[in-house]
């Protein structure tokens, strides 16, 4: 059952399962921990006696964390909060472990390798999970399908949405936490526009994911799948025309230096939802999967309210140490946006969505 908002084929490569498992031991000099750090206090064996503070302070579970973000974005920053509450919780019996910058691979590798078994958890939003049995998450990319965050934290403790957990269950895949604020995605651009009419033609960069592609062709841009550690190279060369994502990333993953121009026009209020193979999970005693889902709830609602911090200071060193020019989206311009998309929703049953999804999720928000 999914906790309420209030609280990754064929095996790795050898060396990325030296990596990912055993503790990830030898990979010091790269992964990033604060479980380390915690002071370790004694823990009772299931036998009932109490381990002394140095057995204490092995873990006995070690999960990789494998996320694109770099160590300064507000997401990476939060992920080390997790390592610490997981380790208070569990008496310094469990870890995580944290690889920024897509050490570990993409985020298909990763989660292919949980459906194999790996200690591996990963942010893999709607659009990504979408392909991984459960369509209907997919609508969670749709182009201004919410209005505030309310109404998205309202969608993430629905039935619907424990529905879709259960779905992603039967695929070897389990919701951790779902309550991660990551936030508004906007149009990152080397050249500026002002209406949506300037998008036509534009090549956008996209994840590799169909819900993203044809909601991007739909503004009359043309999507364009790429990683995300080819986009600045691609930027810098004027192999793309920009691209859409949360403005911490266009920061921290330094797009800025080569995309000047943020075009504000929120179409997706992006939450991250945090996922890890059943494999793993059912592997864990109920204690240990209480630790682990009460301390990703708490760290999500601690992410929150660093990126509602963190937000104006973001966009002051943009627009000044980085030189970005914010365009504002318009009513009108967001009204011909919403517009454009009509085609978008209309063809969802080609995305594998339910019939008549749409009108269920603004049902459930808007009640």
């Amino acid at each position: 059952m999914i906790m309420k908002k209030r609280f990754t084929a064929g095996i790795f490569m050898s060396v990325m399962a030296a990596m990912c498992l055993g503790g990830c031991q030898g990979n010091a000099g790269t992964a990033q921990t604060t479980a380390g750090t915690v002071e370790s206090r004694p823990a009772e064996t299931a036998a009932g006696t109490t381990e002394t503070a140095e057995n204490a302070a092995k873990p006995s579970v070690s999960i990789s964390v494998g996320v694109e973000n770099g160590m300064a974005d507000t997401m990476s920053k939060a992920v080390e909060q997790w390592a610490k509450l997981l380790a208070e919780k569990s008496g310094g019996s469990m870890e995580l472990v944290l690889y920024p910058d897509s050490q570990l691979g993409s985020k298909n590798d990763l989660i292919d390798s949980m459906q194999l078994g790996e200690n591996v958890i990963t942010i893999a939003d709607g659009a990504f999970l979408a392909e991984y049995g459960a369509p209907d998450l997919g609508i969670l990319y749709g182009p201004y399908l919410f209005d505030n965050w309310d109404q998205v934290w309202k969608l993430v403790d629905s039935a619907w949405f424990e529905e879709q957990d259960a779905k992603l269950g039967e695929n070897g895949l389990k919701v951790i936490a779902a309550n991660w604020k990551l936030g508004e995605r906007n149009l990152f651009l080397v050249e500026p526009m002002e209406h949506p009419e300037d998008l036509k033609g534009r090549k956008i960069r996209v994840p590799s994911n169909q819900v993203q592609i044809e909601e991007t062709n739909a503004i009359g841009a043309t999507a364009t799948p790429m990683a995300a550690g080819e986009v600045y190279q691609a930027l810098q060369t004027k192999t793309i025309d920009g691209l859409e994502n949360v403005n911490s990333a266009l920061l921290s993953m330094r797009w800025c230096e080569v995309a000047k121009y943020v075009y504000e026009d929120e179409h997706v209020y992006n939450m991250a939802i945090w996922v890890g193979g059943t494999s793993m999970f059912d592997s864990l005693t109920d204690e240990q999967k209480t630790w682990l889902l009460e301390s990703a709830e708490e760290a999500g609602l601690w992410n929150n309210e660093m990126q509602d911090q963190d937000a104006q200071s973001i966009r002051d060193e943009l627009t000044g140490e980085q030189g970005v020019t914010f365009i504002p989206c318009t009513e009108e311009d967001k009204a011909k946006l919403v517009s454009m998309c009509e085609s978008f929703y209309a063809n969802g049953t080609a995305y594998g969505w339910s019939e008549g999804i749409y009108e269920t999720i603004q049902e459930i928000i808007k009640e």
